[in-house]
């Protein structure tokens, strides 16, 4: 990265509301600032949303749904590509921004900036392929046939670890459905989900099918989960979150994915180093902020040698000062320096292989 587009990256920037189409400020006048992690100054002044904006949001995508829910899986196809193809036109940029603002290094960001453009592709493959049923009836004269149909507004709501990614699993779909979509992000990672906004916006996807509320604000998040105007509710996060989206949202539609954890059972027949890496790349890639994160606790009743490998892996994984081996530098996938900072050695550790001398905190 140059320097004239390091500092447009870090530049400080303003953005606000997109409801039904148009680039508009909070109905209160309130705003909030995005910090990037690895320098502590703030990049993005956005627009708060509160619960009026909320409606204006949901009202928007209410008239975009009935003007276009009618309109052939094949023009939404088309949408679908578009929308693709900026993200590809922009993708560098996009990178730089999402690991200036959500602090993952640059190839992880890159990597998530293409998962989005093919999730977008893969919604408008599937939208051609949306077909109904006839059904087999007693009654020779009577014929029953089946029909898919968009259902009406959805709420999104997507977390900060995959910021760009996770809000095409239900961007896309939505829109090659039909359906419209009020979104808010998470905070901390807001200007990015502007960035994608954007591309949506640029690729001729129709007026308020896509609706951003930006803010920090609970109260928001509440009235957008339970708003009577919409049909159904989307949601990646943690679990006590999600149920308590599940309470406010009841007698609507649910798509929710919710935390979890990824235990490993390694046999005796198994590749140790390959696993290992394999592994410690899904506990350590993005900070350990994924669905993919291992918690580092060996069952018992595996191949011998396994726990000592992991300890040792871990502890170059997390030390403050080193990095991995040369071995293991193309698995590994350091965090920010401000995220470094704050974490701990492992427990029981008598230093590195190396001798390390990093601060135990």
């Amino acid at each position: 990265m140059n320097g004239d587009r390091a500092a447009a990256q870090l530049a400080l920037t303003q953005h606000d509301l997109l409801v039904g189409g148009q680039w508009q400020a909070a109905a209160a006048g309130n705003r909030y600032r995005v910090a990037s992690p690895a320098t502590g100054a703030d990049i993005a002044d956005l627009a708060a949303a509160e619960s009026a904006d909320v409606d204006r949001a949901v009202l928007a995508g209410q008239a975009a749904f009935e003007k276009y829910a009618s309109v052939t899986y094949f023009e939404r196809a088309r949408w679908c590509e578009n929308v693709a193809a900026e993200i590809d036109a922009r993708s560098g940029d996009l990178a730089r921004e999402l690991t200036t603002e959500q602090g993952k290094p640059l190839a992880e960001s890159r990597g998530e900036v293409t998962s989005a453009a093919a999730g977008f592709r893969l919604a408008a493959a599937e939208a051609r392929r949306l077909t109904g049923e006839t059904v087999p009836v007693a009654d020779p004269a009577k014929r029953v046939l089946t029909f898919r149909r968009p259902t009406g507004v959805w709420a999104v709501i997507t977390p900060w670890n995959f910021p760009f990614n996770i809000p095409i699993e239900y961007l896309g779909p939505a829109i090659a459905t039909g359906n419209a979509v009020v979104w808010k992000p998470a905070p901390s990672t807001s200007r990015i989900a502007v960035r994608l906004a954007e591309c949506i916006t640029a690729a001729g996807v129709p007026d308020g099918l896509v609706n951003l509320v930006t803010g920090p604000s609970v109260d928001m998040a509440r009235h957008l989960s339970s708003h009577p105007g919409l049909v159904g509710v989307c949601f990646t996060g943690s679990s006590s979150v999600g149920k308590q989206i599940a309470q406010l949202a009841a007698g609507k539609k649910l798509l929710l994915e919710l935390g979890g954890n990824g235990p490993v059972i390694v046999l005796n027949d198994a590749d140790l180093p390959r696993t290992v890496q394999a592994v410690a790349a899904a506990a350590f890639a993005n900070a350990g902020q994924s669905c993919a994160w291992w918690p580092g606790s060996p069952m018992r009743r595996t191949r011998s040698g396994w726990a000592r490998r992991c300890r040792m892996t871990w502890t170059w994984a997390r030390c403050t000062t080193r990095r991995p081996p040369r071995r293991w530098s193309s698995t590994l996938k350091m965090p920010s320096a401000a995220a470094a900072a704050s974490w701990r050695a492992v427990p029981g550790c008598r230093g590195c292989p190396a001798a390390c001398s990093s601060p135990r905190r």
